[in-house]
């Protein structure tokens, strides 16, 4: 949707090859395939204009697991200026980050970038979509069940012991998020921000020099120990193999 207050897990596992009554092989299953290693957000459009964090991840990059160790030990240090849930779940992303990658590929889903995203109080997982919209349907029903929601789809896996998330597929993105939040997710995801909202986050994080995770956070809750005073303005980091850089924007 952060510990994103999802659960991990797998991909469902591929249908075994069909054979005849003789124990020959027929022809084989047919392997998902969405997106590849070049498939990326063109803009920050397909993210929830609403949302309080946006993360951007570059899931093929040689420094994707330092740069999650780096991020875990910023927080650790006490002083990210970050509320204590964000701090929380930001944390334990070096091991879950690797596992909302395998359940991804386990569904035939690829791209360069894998955004997180906090949309009222809904985290969710995110990544754009690099096929037709029909065909990865098409696909899922194998072992999904689908429902149209006009517009957009929502994807339920049959059986939840070999996928834990709940899917949403849009027009531009696919999100995985917990199980029965779908409807409540694609509602926050095109909730209209007021028209005396502050600056859109998503453009802060897709505005931000490219690194191999850029995150920008909107805090209003309980700070962090040794965090400063002001509980305002947008918090923007930065973190690649060499360190983290961040900085409190007003």
């Amino acid at each position: 949707m952060l510990a994103l207050g999802c659960p991990v897990g797998v991909g469902p596992d591929p249908d075994p090859p069909r054979t005849t009554d003789d124990g020959g092989v027929t022809d084989p299953p047919r392997k998902a395939s969405c997106g590849d290693a070049t498939t990326t957000f063109a803009d920050a459009t397909p993210l929830p204009a609403d949302a309080t964090l946006i993360a951007l991840v570059r899931r093929d990059a040689d420094d994707l697991a330092p740069s999650l160790g780096h991020l875990k030990q910023h927080i650790g240090g006490g002083s990210s200026g970050l509320a204590v849930p964000t701090g929380f779940a930001l944390s334990q992303w070096t091991w879950e980050v690797p596992l909302v990658l395998g359940a991804l590929d386990g569904i035939g889903v690829h791209s360069t970038t894998l955004a997180a995203v906090q949309a009222s109080t809904l985290r969710v997982w995110v990544v754009p979509l690099g096929c037709p919209f029909d065909d990865l349907l098409a696909t899922l029903g194998t072992d999904f069940e689908i429902k149209d929601t006009g517009g957009a789809a929502i994807a339920t896996p049959r059986d939840r012991t070999r996928f834990a998330h709940d899917i949403v597929v849009r027009p531009d993105a696919i999100g995985l998020c917990p199980p029965g939040a779908a409807r409540r997710v694609l509602a926050a995801w095109d909730r209209t921000p007021p028209p005396n909202a502050p600056p859109l986050l998503r453009d802060g994080a897709f505005g931000l020099a490219d690194a191999t995770i850029r995150i920008a956070v909107r805090e209003t809750g309980l700070l962090g120990q040794d965090a400063p005073d002001s509980r305002t303005g947008v918090h923007l980091v930065r973190i690649d193999g060499a360190g983290v850089d961040a900085t409190l924007a007003q």
